[in-house]
């Protein structure tokens, strides 16, 4: 019996002692919100250029105000702000122009939509099938419209782990 115990023991101690050797570079396969919002990005142009649309430019100002109107969104989903100071300051941040563009609109995906959803090309391909048959005119919708040439996007986790994803266009 003693000699089981022992041969237990150091079968243990070896797996143990393997599991430590095993190599793993602490890389996640979770993209970074940045990451997540170029991934938007490029899921809408692709699905723009595939159907005779022109790619929409990212600018750096433009995502500049999504960021802002992801906080924005965070603190008032948190309570940290008034639906009033809320809507206040998303004004004055649709205000901000692009390039002498003026923001002709903005998406807000967060959690009840399935945000990580939208990390696809297909939910986006799916988006323009559904509002060609809504609307029968060249401009179907914010990331369709024939009228945009720019394009913010920014990506947040909140603290409870909900994603809230904001996309902005010129």
């Amino acid at each position: 019996m003693k000699c089981i115990k022992k041969l237990v023991a150091l079968t243990l101690a070896a797996v143990l002692a393997l599991a430590m050797l095993t190599a793993c570079d602490g890389s996640s396969n979770v993209p970074n919100a940045t990451e997540q919002a170029e991934q938007m990005v490029s899921n809408i142009n692709a699905v723009r250029t595939e159907n005779g649309l022109e790619a929409l430019k990212t600018n750096p100002t433009a995502t500049d105000v999504a960021a802002k109107m992801v906080d924005l969104y965070v603190k008032r989903y948190q309570n940290e702000i008034t639906e009033e100071e809320y809507k206040t300051k998303r004004n004055e941040l649709r205000n901000i122009q692009v390039e002498g563009k003026h923001n002709y609109g903005s998406m807000t995906m967060d959690d009840k939509v399935s945000t990580e959803n939208f990390l696809k090309k297909d939910a986006w391909t799916k988006m323009y099938d559904n509002e060609k048959k809504m609307y029968d005119t060249e401009k179907y919708s914010l990331a369709f419209g024939s009228r945009g040439e720019y394009i913010g996007a920014a990506v947040k986790t909140m603290s409870n782990g909900k994603m809230v994803a904001i996309i902005v266009f010129y």
